[in-house]
């Protein structure tokens, strides 16, 4: 029992920084998505 107290700790600790990883991540995947719709546009562009 006592070993997962530290943990409970930490993740109260680092929670906003596992926000802001988290929000970070979301933003990179929408980005990559923006990336990879706009390529495949100028693909369609380029075949057309």
């Amino acid at each position: 029992m006592t070993e997962s107290e530290p943990e409970v700790g930490r993740r109260r600790r680092f929670d906003p920084l596992r926000r802001e990883q988290d929000a970070f991540r979301l933003l990179l995947g929408v980005a990559a998505v923006v990336v990879v719709a706009l390529a495949l546009l100028a693909a369609a562009r380029a075949i057309a």
